[in-house]
């Protein structure tokens, strides 16, 4: 099986050491970021910004995400084959389908990158990403 943790860490650890005395904009470090998430997972399995809507009615997520969308810096799918457009807008079907929110079951990896300055120091600290990985694909509530 996958040791999706490790290959995460070791993204992480080239980045860090590559990328620790750069000062550039945040998007500039989530990019390169990005390219070492596909350096490790695959150009197949890593999608940039996807933007998850959870508008529909019966949506659990409306009380917990503000705004009616979940923006992520990166994800890298549990399989090979991006299937992530920019906007994820899936709402129920009269079948009980996937939605947009439930698509996040799809990825093994959810990344948000800060980065940030102090004014007047030119030192730019780069914050952890997240690492999620669930045992249960299919595990997340619309």
């Amino acid at each position: 099986m996958e040791d999706v943790a490790a290959k995460f860490e070791a993204a992480w650890e080239v980045f860090a050491r590559t990328c620790a005395n750069a000062v550039a904009p945040e998007a500039t470090f989530q990019a390169w970021f990005a390219h070492y998430l596909i350096s490790h997972f695959g150009i197949d399995r890593v999608a940039r910004e996807p933007i998850f809507k959870h508008l529909h009615p019966d949506s659990q997520w409306q009380a917990l995400v503000p705004g009616g969308e979940v923006k992520l810096d990166a994800g890298v799918m549990r399989k090979p084959g991006v299937n992530l457009p920019h906007y994820i807008l899936r709402a129920p079907d009269k079948d009980g389908g996937l939605t947009g929110m439930m698509s996040l079951a799809d990825l093994a990896v959810i990344s948000e990158l800060k980065v940030a300055a102090i004014a007047g120091d030119a030192a730019y600290r780069k914050s952890p990403v997240l690492l999620i990985e669930s045992p249960h694909p299919g595990g997340v509530a619309g």
